[in-house]
């Protein structure tokens, strides 16, 4: 994007408030057992490249597909990607 002129920044959106600390910090500090690969995170974000905000654990799209979510929950997070759920004719 940048070669057609274009500043982009990407947002992450994250619920985890570990995940976020680590991204917004330089090196692994005391965390342990945190994979070298991963610290490329952190320079993104400190070159303005990344952004990391914060969502709701029960707003957060990744949970439709990892965790339980009651339908009306579930409802609302798919509601804002546009997908709705219609009923049945035998409903």
């Amino acid at each position: 994007m940048e070669d057609m002129g274009f500043e982009m920044c990407i947002r992450l959106k994250s619920d985890s408030s570990s995940g976020r600390s680590i991204s917004l910090r330089k090196g692994c500090g005391k965390v342990r057992h945190l994979q070298v690969k991963y610290l490329w995170i952190q320079s993104e974000v400190f070159d303005k490249a990344l952004k990391i905000d914060k969502v709701l654990g029960t707003e957060n799209p990744a949970d439709v597909g990892t965790k339980y979510l009651m339908g009306y929950e579930m409802e609302r997070v798919l509601k804002g990607f546009g997908i709705v759920f219609k009923g049945s004719k035998g409903r």
